[in-house]
């Protein structure tokens, strides 16, 4: 427990620190120094420090969500709501981003609270893979990417929808009645809300400690996959991806590569998609524009947090593998 206080204190201090440099430092003064530092380096730490900013908010809300769900909402009311049928059920949950557009940073905490509450991993998973992009802020921000083309927000969203019910299905015939969380992390949440129970009557404190717990365990996974990701973006030679755009099959897994490695945003990355139009073969833009919002590197550090490696890799084969045969179908009659 006093282990766990300091490392809170440590990322603490060290977060405000950052802050009260940021804003009360003239860092202009200082200009001089900056022509000894590499420029690859700078741009690392701009790509970063972007990456973290844009992606805290969405984290922070998602763990809000969680901590609520986790204090708040009963086992019994999961099984209520949720159709008996798993293929009835894959429907409505596929369309949840719809009313609650969530980018896929925000959405693992709260999948993960939903699966503790009694959701079967197989309707978790398609609630994860699809709100990130089956959602009125993604179609728009593709809709306005591509407007030389903007039957490519339909073809998005329309082969994205056919991708999640396949991961969904694919999830209930391996993973029907299997575990797939971090069984040491949902011990200790165990242990720490029994005595949440006996030692504390509001049920807010106990959402705000949630929170805090939740908070913690899930930034150092985002801040490794935000430095990761960094570093891939910085030293990426982008001309090694125009060699292979002539090739049907293999750009199409270049460009779910580059959109898993680059761990763009789910509303802004279709602007980055529309930038390789011109070089890369629609087929491979749509395997780009569906995968990177399902499932990236960020994403998947954050996932290492709550669920069994073994299901993590389960869940990025089979999304390749689905989204790869979902588009070369769509390729090949369309």
């Amino acid at each position: 427990m006093v282990r766990k206080v300091g490392q809170e204190v440590l990322i603490l201090f060290v977060l405000f620190s950052y802050l009260f440099c940021y804003v009360f430092i003239d860092f202009t003064n200082l200009s001089s120094l900056f022509h000894k530092v590499p420029k690859e380096l700078l741009n690392m730490n701009t790509i970063f420090i972007s990456l973290f900013l844009e992606a805290l908010p969405f984290v922070l809300i998602g763990i809000i969500v969680s901590s609520i769900i986790h204090v708040f909402v009963k086992p019994e009311t999961i099984s209520k709501i949720l159709p008996k049928n798993a293929f009835l059920a894959f429907i409505p949950v596929a369309f949840i981003g719809m009313i609650m557009p969530v980018c896929e940073c925000g959405i693992v905490p709260i999948v993960r609270s939903l699966i503790k509450k009694g959701m079967p991993a197989y309707i978790g998973i398609v609630f994860l893979s699809s709100v990130p992009i089956i959602n009125p802020i993604v179609f728009t921000s593709t809709y306005y990417a591509f407007q030389s083309n903007s039957q490519m927000a339909f073809l998005r969203l329309g082969l994205a929808f056919i991708v999640v019910l396949l991961i969904g299905f694919f999830t209930l015939l391996f993973y029907r009645n299997k575990n797939v969380l971090l069984e040491t992390l949902e011990k200790k949440e165990n242990h720490n809300h029994v005595h949440h129970i006996h030692s504390k009557t509001s049920r807010i404190s106990e959402v705000i400690s949630h929170i805090s717990s939740e908070f913690f365990s899930t930034c150092k996974f985002l801040i490794i996959g935000g430095l990761v990701t960094s570093v891939f973006q910085t030293f990426l030679d982008r001309s090694l991806l125009i060699h292979l755009a002539d090739h049907s099959n293999l750009s199409s897994f270049v460009m779910m590569g580059l959109g898993y490695f680059l761990s763009l945003c789910s509303g802004s990355d279709a602007f980055i998609a529309a930038s390789f139009s011109s070089t890369f073969h629609v087929k491979s833009i749509l395997a780009f524009l569906i995968f990177g919002a399902m499932i990236d590197l960020k994403n998947t550090f954050m996932m290492f947090a709550y669920f069994k490696k073994r299901f993590v890799f389960f869940y990025i084969f089979l999304t390749a593998s689905v989204v790869f045969i979902v588009t070369s179908i769509w390729n090949l009659y369309w």
